[in-house]
């Protein structure tokens, strides 16, 4: 219900922006024009923190990191012998999270380079692009909760060591 209302709205508005634009008063005119201008600015500026954000994940950023928790849980491993069975099983689940991750970072780099490219079928909207933002940032929070974690779990591996 909510969204047919905000729908409707939304093209009660494009309409009487395109109706103003050629075919009403030279004030309302220029209004319409001045909407259409801040649309498109609005709408390249989305672009272009899009390809920022894409040209960071296709540097690597987050593979590096993952990378090195690899390496981390693989050395806790090595070492973890003698450990509890308690530090081996958060360790599994640290390295599922990693995993989990990893997946969602594929599936966002695969989501970027279809916006970039233009190939599938869905129109970019400025929703698109949010959501795209929305799942980076929550993507860069259960980075840092991994690292979090990780960082806990080999100190406690080393006390235990000694």
């Amino acid at each position: 219900m909510l969204k047919n209302l905000i729908q409707l709205a939304i093209l009660l508005i494009a309409g009487i922006l395109v109706y103003n634009y050629f075919l009403g008063d030279a004030g309302e005119k220029e209004q319409s024009r001045a909407v259409f201008q801040q649309t498109g600015k609005t709408v390249h500026s989305a672009w272009d923190l899009l390809k920022s954000e894409k040209q960071k994940f296709d540097a690597g950023k987050y593979d590096r990191l993952l990378e090195q928790l690899g390496g981390a849980y693989h050395e806790v491993r090595d070492r973890a012998k003698s450990l509890d069975e308690n530090v081996l099983r958060r360790l599994d689940n640290l390295e599922q999270r990693k995993r989990d991750l990893e997946q969602e970072l594929v599936g966002i780099e695969r989501e970027d380079s279809l916006m970039q490219s233009g190939a599938d079928s869905k129109k970019l909207d400025t929703n698109r692009i949010n959501a795209q933002s929305e799942r980076k940032e929550q993507l860069l929070k259960e980075f840092d909760a991994l690292l979090n974690d990780t960082e806990k779990l080999l100190k406690e591996a080393e006390q235990q060591q000694k």
